[in-house]
């Protein structure tokens, strides 16, 4: 410090510097399996079997369904629809 400044340190060669390290990618999830519903049909002791979709809703006999008629072997009609308890079946009269 001969002309008035003071000298500054540099970084150490020994001062130790941790790697960064990415975090590992989340698992992979499951691949989707469709879960079956089943829906009684009244009382004609027939029930229907929905099936959930990839695209968050339900197939019938692999076609989408959100609610609507339903022909059971007997040859009554049954209204489905999806409410907040569930699936219900109604008997529309003729």
């Amino acid at each position: 410090m001969l002309d008035g400044t003071a000298e500054t340190a540099g970084p150490s060669v020994s001062d130790p510097v941790a790697p960064v390290v990415a975090p590992p990618p989340p698992p992979a999830p499951e691949p989707f399996q469709a879960q079956p519903v089943e829906v009684a049909l009244g009382d004609s002791g027939e029930t229907i079997t929905l099936m959930t979709s990839t695209a968050g809703g339900y197939t019938l006999n692999g076609k989408p369904l959100s609610g609507g008629n339903v022909t059971a072997e007997n040859g009554d009609t049954y209204r489905v629809d999806l409410g907040e308890s569930g699936w219900t079946a109604t008997k529309v009269e003729r």
